[in-house]
């Protein structure tokens, strides 16, 4: 991939005179005594500046989210909203939010403005992972100042962070995100415009399965990483509009049925003294993590329905999980996944829906798949949306091909049903019935193809539909609303 160009012509910029990386380091030393007043793990500070909130310094944050950014089609705080909040544990709406700063598992959480002045909102962040109480008059005191002390420093580069010309997202120097990411304790990677790695850390080497010495200089596209297609796909649309992308999480299948999950965190950024992007890549072990909630959730109490499970229980008990799987040479993106103790319930729901889709049904699950595939790949290559077919369903009762139908309408990309079976008695699930007829290629299609599914248990379907395809176009993305599993 060639280096983006500036947003525009170097003659038409007046830059301000180079800052110092001391800038940064000053900047995160306050987040740190913003931190240490209240005992707390972590603080980042935050510039919002025409609709995106990026984190320009951090302390604490494992990983720390250089440039993390996100827009207003994900959840965001209110400019003006101070909060202190003591349990946040209890409060899931919020803690959503906090998980696009990197942070999960929050108890306590102070969120505090520090500049309304800038084109922008400046705001300190923090946050704690045990419970504490409610902060004393001292505490507040110390943190105003500590306030004070965060505009003092910033006022030297916000001429930079504040002006779209410059181009620079965060107090960091390429320099110093080199060693930063060198440094870091987890899986973590700096990768320039073309994919290649600048530098990286001994877990994310040891994760990869190679060392630091072989890996630096290569391109990611070089290294036939699991995935790598899909990830490849995440960091170029990270380049094309330099906003993060929601973490994502990679599902590897190892021989023997094992399985393996790893969130990927992406976060662009510009350092001060070029306008070129770059990425901070990390990657985050989550298997045994996933294991024990999904332990917990089983031993927590839920209702059980006399009633025939409605659309609103299924959408409100599925486990809103982003994930990337694969299946052979497949790789494919789900949004959801059953929850483990109610998955009869679920299925139950599923099937009845199923059998006479609601006409609000179909729009809804299009619309989440808009927001993931949108900030993930966007929709720009799309020339096709292709229903998996639904086997013995018939036309007016194939959920998948409503889908694709909502789809189409909401983005204006023709449906094309290319791929089809012949009908049948029972399941069309290839677990359940070892005769479902092979699907076939009814219509070639070329240029880039959505290919939607509503369910995708073991993945069978949507690579024999993938292998299909790719006969005439190499440009599939697939994606499922919900996963075989909740792992």
């Amino acid at each position: 991939m060639e280096p983006k160009p500036p947003r525009r012509a170097f003659e038409e910029v007046s830059l301000p005179p180079p800052v110092e990386s001391v800038s940064n380091q000053a900047l995160d030393h306050l987040c740190q005594m913003a931190a240490d007043i209240f005992g707390a793990s972590s603080a980042a500070l935050v510039l919002r500046l025409d609709n995106i909130s990026r984190i320009i310094a951090s302390s604490g944050t494992e990983p720390r989210y250089r440039s993390r950014a996100w827009g207003d089609a994900l959840p965001t705080l209110e400019e003006d909203e101070e909060i202190i909040s003591l349990e946040v544990s209890q409060k899931p709406a919020l803690q959503t939010k906090l998980s696009f700063l990197g942070y999960e598992n929050v108890e306590f959480y102070v969120r505090t403005l520090v500049s309304t002045q800038t084109p922008g909102a400046l705001s300190l962040n923090i946050v704690g992972f045990s419970p504490r109480k409610k902060p004393t008059k001292r505490e507040l005191t110390l943190l105003s100042d500590v306030k004070q002390l965060i505009l003092d420093q910033f006022s030297d580069i916000a001429s930079l962070l504040t002006n779209p010309a410059a181009g620079v997202t965060a107090a960091l120097t390429l320099a110093d995100a080199k060693a930063e990411t060198t440094n870091a304790t987890m899986p973590a990677v700096l990768l320039d415009s073309s994919l290649r790695i600048l530098a990286l850390s001994p877990a994310m080497a040891t994760l990869l399965g190679r060392t630091s010495e072989d890996l630096l200089g290569r391109s990611h596209d070089e290294l036939s990483l699991p995935m790598s297609d899909a990830l490849g796909g995440l960091y170029r649309r990270a380049f094309e509009n330099p906003v993060s992308p929601p973490d994502v999480e990679v599902v590897i299948e190892h021989a023997h049925g094992l399985r393996q999950v790893v969130r990927v965190a992406i976060a662009p950024f510009s350092p001060i003294e070029t306008r070129d992007f770059f990425l901070i890549v990390t990657a985050q072990e989550v298997t045994e993590f996933q294991a024990r909630a999904r332990a917990l959730d089983e031993r927590l109490p839920h209702e059980k329905l006399e009633a025939e499970p409605s659309f609103a229980f299924l959408t409100e008990t599925l486990v809103e999980r982003r994930a990337i799987r694969a299946r052979k040479s497949v790789h494919y993106l789900t949004l959801r996944s059953w929850r483990a103790p109610l998955r009869q319930w679920q299925i139950k729901a599923l099937k009845a829906l199923k059998a006479k889709v609601p006409p609000s049904m179909p729009t809804v699950i299009a619309d989440e798949m808009v927001r993931e595939v949108s900030a993930l790949v966007g929709f720009g290559t799309f020339n096709a949306i292709v229903p998996v077919p639904c086997g013995h369903s018939s036309e007016n009762s194939c959920l998948s091909l409503e889908i694709a139908r909502a789809l189409s309408a909401k983005l204006n990309i023709p449906v094309v049903q290319a791929l089809g079976t012949k009908p049948m008695r029972g399941s069309s699930h290839p677990k359940e019935n070892l005769r479902r007829p092979p699907l076939v290629l009814k219509v070639p299609v070329s240029g880039g193809v959505l290919l939607v599914d509503d369910v995708a248990t073991s993945g069978a379907h949507i690579e024999e539909a993938t292998l299909l395809l790719r006969q005439h176009t190499s440009s599939v993305l697939s994606v499922a609303w919900i996963s075989g599993d909740s792992a």
